[in-house]
Order: structure tokens, then C-alpha cells, then sequence
């Protein structure tokens, strides 16, 4: 039986590398300003939607009688769902575009927003965060897919940063506002408010164009040229010839495969590990913070949500400070530094657990948030700068759907420690052991890639 073979990956053509240029060397206020701003705040509502299961988490298992396990389930649910759409997503936005499917992934995450406030039970909650999940799963990596291929490569990390600070935001927002919220009008409207996107999408449709460098890469010329000119470049001379433009349509298909062959194996067995103990962490105590609290160190439900709206003005305060310095920093040196913070507050809930509010509180969200502004500012950059165009939203997809996966069961296996031992301190091992595992990895086999333009990959 004969075997198929796969055609050669096609390389950057000089439209493409002049296609390049041109972004790398815009300094208009429609090409700095508007994509990140925009872009950023519909998608605020990613990390908005992480947030607010948690919040609203004490209420739900006060209705519904939860205990850990069947909390562990709801939590994870939205993650099952984000882990499918990343690689669902990914492979159509190599083929359509950038856009039309970030839009697609838009409306379906904010009509399921809706639809999640309206939930009667337990059981229908559960199944709508699952489907809801195929949605938020695909657009965060498109959008910042789209993002990294519009970003000069002089400012890279800071014309990221600036959107990432943005979509970041929503976790502070839903922090501050749940206080407001939750008390006053019950848990229903923070998933409502999570539908906001709808209002943004025409404007989005209207301003940004699809991806120059997505346009150049499927040889439709004349598209990135109009691309270029909305956001305030010249166009680029030049026509990419018949077969080049043949080949990269009916031959070059990619699937997540593609990414451990030999020219990419080396990056993806770095960054993965890098997105898998990271979420661990993350995502564990962003879904398991506020009931910790309550639960081990019986803080009353007002003030564990207080320590949570405080960790998130504490991220937005950082974060971009971080973003700042990728450029001057590299990512490398920044990515040691975040991983330390973690590993010293981790450490310390290790070995000694005080009890004694707000020493844990504060140790508990330092871990997290030295991880949290790692991911967001830094791995993401980096993980974009890793891979050319032609995979580019294949990779991000996969980083995001492995790190969705990671997230799924963190919470289940949280559940389960803490049902079985009674005791938080095996958790704050775990968490520990994998702040710890990135931090060597940052310093050993991470290599630098800022300024690097993406056409250099």
C-alpha cells in the first residue's frame, strides 16, 4: 500500500517578506492603537468568563447542594469545551482567515453568555459551558494569532502587551463588579454581562481588516494591499506567480501534526510543558481561590472576593510593567523573574501555611499572579515567535487547547485531593513543584526571540 507524501512547506516569498516590512515599519496611530484597543476590550470577556464561575461558585453550591466533585465537573466543563474549540478553530483560520472565524467564535461565546443566565439547573449550566467553551476556546488564540502577525517587530512585546493588558483586564473587572453584582442582583447577571461582545463586533467588522500577512501567504495580493492601506501603509509591488499561489491553496494543508516535524519539534517540546504547568497553577487557583478561602480559612464570602478584586488591580498594576520590558528584556529574562516570584510564594504555603489572613491570601495570589502575568505577557509572545505564518494559529490553537486541557482536570483533581485528605497543603505542593519545573525550563532551554521579525522563522 503506498504511502502519502506531504508536500514541502512553501517558503516566505519576497510579497511576503515585503508584505513584512511594511507592518514592521508602521508608526500610524490606526495600525498602533486601534487593533490592540479594540481587540483587547471585546476580548476581556475571555478572562471575564474564567473569573466569574468562580465568583459565583459559593452561591451556586449553597442552590444546588455541590460538593468538591461536582463542583470540580462545572468548572471543568468550559474548559473541556475551550480545549475542543482551540483545535477546531485553529485549522479553519489557516484556511478562511483570521477574522471571519474570530467573528464566528464571537457571536457563538456571547449568545451562550445569555443563554448561561438563563440556566434552570445544575445539569443544563454544565452542558451550555461546555458548548460555550468550543467558542471562547477558539477565538482567544485567533485573536492573538491576528495580534502577533500585526505587531512591528521593534515593539512586539509592547504592541501585545498593550492588547493582552486589555483582555487580561476582565479579570479585575469581574472581581470589582461581582462585589457590586453578586449581593444585589444575584449570580445570573454575571454571566449576562458576559454577552457585551455583540455590542463591539460590528465595529470590529468595520475597522480591522483581515491579517496582511495571512493575505500574502494565500497570494491574494491585491486584498493585502487593501489591508496595508486601512491600517495606514503603502502597498507592496509585486504578484506572487501561479504555481506558488496553486500550491499554497490546494497542497498546503495543516493540522497540529505539523507541529512536532522535524523544523518545529525542538520549540514545540519546549513551549508546551511551558503552557501545561503553567495553567496548573493558574487556573487552579483562579477557580479555587474564592472557596479556599472560605472553606480553609473561613473568611466570609464578601471578603474572599475582596482578595480576589485585590489580585487583579495587583495584575493590572504589573502586568503591563512586564509587557514594557519584553522588548528591553527579552523574554527569557522576564520569564525567570515571573517563575521565581511563584516559586518563593508557592514555597512559602509549602513550608509553613499561615494561617493567618491576609499572609496566605497574599501568598496564594502572589503564586498566581507571577505565572498569570508570565502566560500573558511573555509566553504567549514568545510562543507566536516560535512558528512561521503558515502555522502560526495551528500552534497557538494547540498551546491553547493543551493548556485548556490542563485547566479541565486541575480542578477535578483539586476536588478530588481535597474530598479524599481534608487539607489544602498536597495542593499547594503540587502548585509549587510546577512554578518550580518553569523556572528551569525558562533558564535553560528557553531562547531568545525578541525583535525578530516573523518572517525570519
Amino acid at each position: 500500500m503506498s504511502r502519502a507524501v506531504r508536500a514541502a512547506p512553501v517558503p516566505a516569498t519576497p510579497f511576503e517578506a515585503a508584505v513584512g516590512a511594511r507592518i514592521d515599519g508602521l508608526s500610524t496611530w490606526r495600525h498602533r492603537l486601534v487593533p490592540p484597543v479594540l481587540l483587547g476590550l471585546v476580548m476581556l470577556f475571555d478572562s471575564w468568563d474564567a473569573v466569574v464561575t468562580a465568583q459565583v461558585m459559593p452561591a451556586l453550591i449553597h442552590l444546588w447542594k455541590l460538593d468538591p466533585v461536582m463542583t470540580g465537573w462545572l468548572i471543568s466543563a468550559g474548559y473541556a469545551g475551550q480545549f475542543l474549540g482551540a483545535f477546531i478553530f485553529g485549522p479553519f483560520a489557516e484556511r478562511y482567515g483570521r477574522m471571519p472565524v474570530l467573528h464566528i467564535a464571537l457571536i457563538m461565546m456571547s449568545a451562550l453568555a445569555i443563554a448561561c443566565a438563563l440556566t434552570p439547573s445544575y445539569g443544563v449550566l454544565m452542558a451550555l459551558r461546555l458548548v460555550q467553551g468550543l467558542a471562547i476556546g477558539g477565538a482567544l488564540p485567533l485573536a492573538i494569532t491576528y495580534i502577533s502577525e500585526l505587531a512591528p517587530a521593534p515593539i512586539r512585546g509592547r504592541y501585545f502587551a498593550l492588547f493582552q493588558f486589555l483582555t487580561m483586564s476582565g479579570y479585575t473587572l469581574a472581581s470589582l463588579i461581582g462585589i457590586l453584582v453578586i449581593p444585589n442582583f444575584g449570580w445570573r447577571w454575571m454571566f449576562a454581562i458576559g454577552a457585551a461582545p455583540l455590542l463591539l463586533l460590528p465595529v470590529v467588522a468595520m475597522v480591522l481588516p483581515e491579517s496582511p500577512r495571512w493575505l500574502a501567504r494565500r497570494g491574494r495580493v491585491a486584498d493585502a494591499n487593501r489591508a496595508l492601506a486601512r491600517l495606514g501603509a503603502p502597498g507592496v509591488k509585486g504578484v506572487l506567480t501561479e504555481d506558488h499561489v496553486e500550491t499554497v491553496i490546494k497542497h498546503e494543508r495543516i493540522s497540529p501534526l505539523e507541529l512536532f516535524a522535524a523544523a518545529h519539534r525542538r520549540d514545540t517540546f519546549i513551549i508546551l510543558p511551558l503552557w501545561l504547568l503553567s495553567s496548573v497553577v493558574v487556573f487552579g487557583v483562579v477557580n479555587w481561590a474564592t472557596t479556599i478561602h472560605t472553606s480553609f480559612y473561613h473568611v466570609s464570602h464578601a471578603t474572599a472576593l475582596g482578595f480576589l478584586a485585590a489580585a487583579g488591580i495587583c495584575y493590572l498594576v504589573l502586568a503591563p510593567l512586564v509587557g514594557s520590558l519584553t522588548d528591553k528584556l527579552g523574554r527569557r529574562t522576564l520569564g525567570i523573574l515571573c517563575a521565581c516570584v511563584s516559586v518563593v510564594a508557592l514555597g512559602t504555603l509549602t513550608l509553613f501555611n499561615p494561617m493567618t489572613q491576609p499572609v496566605p491570601a497574599t501568598l496564594i495570589h502572589a503564586g498566581s499572579i507571577g505565572l498569570s502575568v508570565m502566560v500573558s505577557m511573555i509566553l504567549y509572545t514568545y510562543s507566536a515567535e516560535s512558528f512561521p505564518t503558515r502555522v502560526r494559529a495551528t500552534a497557538l490553537g494547540f498551546f491553547s487547547s493543551m493548556n485548556r486541557l490542563a485547566a479541565m482536570f486541575v480542578p477535578l483533581l483539586i476536588g478530588g485531593v481535597i474530598k479524599t485528605t481534608g487539607s489544602i497543603q498536597p495542593v499547594f505542593v503540587l502548585f509549587t513543584v510546577c512554578a518550580a519545573a518553569i523556572l528551569l525550563i525558562f533558564a535553560f532551554l528557553v531562547r531568545e526571540t525578541a525583535g525578530r521579525s516573523l518572517e525570519e522563522i
